[in-house]
């Protein structure tokens, strides 16, 4: 696969893995089945880090922006 189909498949993974992000069962199969590619494909377009960090990364600051607009509306 090309450079520029690497990046144009992070790039969908990406707003996957935003828009699906909240699903437990969301994992680099589910994703690969969705965007139509192998998982091998899918792990050599995430140059950067592991798909399963880069789920865990945006759950964690989803979930600190949550926690942080909660304090405000209780302070």
């Amino acid at each position: 696969m090309s450079e520029k189909r690497l990046d144009i498949l992070d790039r969908r993974a990406y707003e996957y893995i935003l828009e699906h992000y909240m699903e437990p069962d969301l994992d680099r199969n589910r994703i690969a089945t969705a965007l139509g590619c192998s998982t091998r494909n899918l792990s050599r377009a995430f140059r950067n880090m592991t798909i399963p960090a880069a789920i865990r990364m945006l759950r964690l600051y989803k979930g600190r922006l949550i926690g942080d607009v909660f304090c405000f509306i209780i302070i």
